[in-house]
C-alpha cells in the first residue's frame, strides 16, 4: 500500500504545529520524519491517523482518500499506528493483547492462530511470555508488544512513533531489524524517531521537519540529506541509545 500526506494543516486550539506538511511512503520503503523536540513530527503522525483534526489537507492511501474516516476506519483501511510509550493492556496477558489486536476483523479461530504464530515468530521472547501479564514485561519486550499488536491485521502501512524511546540498546536493534523485515516485506512504514542513526540505518528515504515546516524529503543518503539534518542540528548525543547505533554519517 501507498501512504500520501497531501498539505496537511493542523494543532491543537490555536496553535497550529503543522504547516502544510506533505509526504509520500511507497511500498517496501520506511520513510524516516526527523527533526528536533517540537518539530511536529508527532503530530503529523497523529494526523495521519485520524487522531487529530486537520484543519486542511488530505490523507490517502492506494489512491483512496481517508481523511474524513474516523481512526478505527482508517485501521479497517490499511493504517496502523504505533504510538509512543509501549502502549499496552498492562492487566491483559501477552496473548490477549495479541488478539485484542486482531478483534474488529472477527477472525475464525484457526485464522487467529495463524497470526499469532505470525507474532511469535517475529517476536520469540512473547510467545514464552504470552500467558504473562503485558505489564510485567520490560519496556523492551512491551514495545514488541506493541508492534506484534499493531501486525495483527497485516496492515499494509504502519506509522511508528519514536520505537526507540526508553530501551537499552541491544533491544533497540532488535525493533530495527524488524523494522527492517517489515520493509523487505514490502509494507511501508512511516517512522519518527530522535535516534537518527537508527532511524538512518534502515530508511530508504527522510523527511526532516522544523518548526511544522517540512525542509527536506529525499533519499537517505547524500548531501542533501546531510545538510538538512546539520540544518536542524540533530547527531552527536542523539545518533542512538547508549551511544551504538550506526552512525549518521556512516549512512548519509
Amino acid at each position: 500500500m501507498m501512504l500520501e500526506a497531501r498539505g496537511l494543516v493542523c494543532g491543537y486550539g490555536d496553535i497550529t504545529v503543522v504547516r502544510d506538511v506533505s509526504l509520500s511512503v511507497q511500498p517496501g520503503q520506511v520513510l524516516a520524519l526527523l527533526g528536533r523536540n517540537g518539530a511536529g513530527k508527532t503530530t503529523t503522525l497523529k494526523a495521519i491517523s485520524g487522531l487529530l483534526r486537520t484543519d486542511a489537507g488530505e490523507v490517502v492511501i492506494d489512491a483512496e482518500p481517508i481523511g474524513s474516516l474516523p481512526p478505527y476506519k482508517r485501521v479497517t483501511r490499511g493504517l496502523a499506528f504505533v504510538q509512543e510509550g509501549k502502549r499496552v493492556f498492562r492487566q491483559r496477558t501477552v496473548e490477549e493483547n495479541l488478539v485484542l489486536g486482531a478483534y474488529t476483523e472477527r477472525l475464525k479461530s484457526r485464522a487467529l492462530g495463524e497470526r499469532l504464530q505470525e507474532a511469535y515468530g517475529r517476536f520469540p521472547v512473547l510467545r514464552d511470555k504470552r500467558h504473562d501479564a503485558a505489564g510485567s514485561l520490560s519496556g523492551g519486550q512491551q514495545q514488541m508488544l506493541s508492534i506484534a499488536q499493531a501486525l495483527m491485521r497485516r496492515p499494509g502501512v504502519l506509522l511508528l512513533d519514536e520505537p526507540s524511546a526508553g530501551l537499552a540498546p541491544a533491544i533497540v536493534g532488535e525493533v530495527y531489524d524488524t523494522i527492517a523485515q517489515l520493509r523487505d516485506e514490502g509494507m511501508a512504514v512511516l517512522l519518527v524517531e530522535q535516534a537518527v542513526g537508527w532511524a538512518a540505518s534502515v530508511a530508504d528515504r527522510i523527511a526532516v521537519m522544523s518548526l511544522g515546516h517540512k525542509l527536506y524529503e529525499g533519499p537517505a543518503t547524500g548531501a542533501g540529506a546531510e545538510a538538512a539534518i546539520r540544518e536542524i542540528e540533530l547527531g552527536g548525543d542523539q545518533a542512538g541509545p547508549g551511544g551504538t547505533a550506526p552512525t549518521v554519517s556512516g549512512r548519509l
